[in-house]
């Protein structure tokens, strides 16, 4: 996230080896996405920590596709990091919440586009339960 903010790249960024090793150690090179409907409610269950416009887009989707109430969760069988959208990494964060934003990319183990990724595993779940 936040390109021009100083140093954040050294923090976001993991030398390809220790990747490599993070995803062998923690078995997450596959992960998935649960969900169950019921009539208009539908439950998506993800295993990161959704940025509110990644839990928006989801719940849209939902809406979009004729469930009327949409939950999105996070952390469910498993953790790949934080996930945000692709635009939200164009955006400068204010004073009060520009540790939040390094830390939160610095746990972005997976690069910009997993969140773009996310959604649209979510997309495929949504239509097939859909009502």
């Amino acid at each position: 996230m936040f390109d021009d903010q100083p140093g954040w790249g050294l923090l976001t960024r993991l030398p390809a080896r220790a990747m490599a090793h993070l995803v062998e150690r923690a078995n997450i090179d596959r992960w998935r996405i649960q969900g169950m409907a019921l009539g208009p409610i539908c439950l998506v269950g993800t295993p990161a920590d959704l940025g509110v416009s990644i839990a928006l887009a989801a719940k849209e989707e939902a809406r979009r596709l004729g469930f009327s109430h949409p939950f999105a969760a996070s952390q469910c069988g498993g953790y790949i990091g934080y996930l945000h959208r692709r635009e939200d990494y164009r955006k400068k964060p204010g004073k009060e919440t520009l540790g939040m934003a390094i830390y939160e990319n610095a746990m972005g183990f997976f690069g910009r586009e997993m969140g773009e990724e996310l959604l649209r595993g979510v997309g495929d779940l949504l239509a097939k339960l859909r009502p």
